[in-house]
């Protein structure tokens, strides 16, 4: 099954997020939807029914009370092809970070293999299905005008699998931990 480690983002907040995105007004942009936004923190990939139980453990170690985030503007991945929309989250505590530093060690530890590449916490509001039209400058100035300020306490942090379906990504908490 596919999987992934995720920070659960507030209703009230995701309510936010879901009319900044709708303010996305251009060809090509595939919204996630409103109950699915979330904070990805670790993607995990394909994996096996024997590991959900190693992986539940971990996450039950990590020893956080829980921490202050906030949202703030809106970005994109890859310049200069974009294909995801974001929102940015700051983490000035750095608690994020160390949880999922936390976490990565733990689940390499259990053999896992997850990407190598340096983790930016956002928010996924879209994903771009074609970008010829408007262009990265496009993009960039529409987002310019779109104002994402709000802060939450992240509460619980949450495995999850993923089903893919033609109406897009159906999301199914495994386990969850309250902080």
């Amino acid at each position: 099954m596919r999987a992934f480690i995720a920070v659960d983002v507030p209703e009230e907040i995701r309510a936010v997020l879901a009319s900044a995105a709708d303010m996305l007004k251009f060809d090509g942009i595939r919204l996630v939807p409103e109950k699915n936004l979330h904070i990805t923190m670790l993607f995990l990939g394909d994996i096996g029914e024997s590991n959900i139980d190693g992986i539940k453990e971990i996450i039950s170690k990590a020893d956080t009370e829980g921490f202050e985030v906030s949202l703030d503007n809106l970005g994109v991945f890859t310049p200069r092809m974009p294909k995801v929309i974001f929102a940015k989250v700051q983490d000035k505590s750095r608690s994020l970070l160390r949880t999922y530093n936390f976490l990565k060690a733990g689940l390499e530890g259990m053999g896992l293999i997850l990407e190598d590449r340096q983790y930016i916490p956002h928010v996924t509001l879209g994903r771009l299905t074609e970008t010829q039209s408007l262009g990265y400058s496009g993009i960039e100035e529409s987002l310019s005008q779109i104002a994402v300020s709000q802060s939450f306490r992240c509460t619980s942090i949450s495995l999850k699998s993923s089903s893919l379906s033609q109406a897009g990504p159906i999301y199914t908490d495994l386990y969850s931990l309250k902080l």
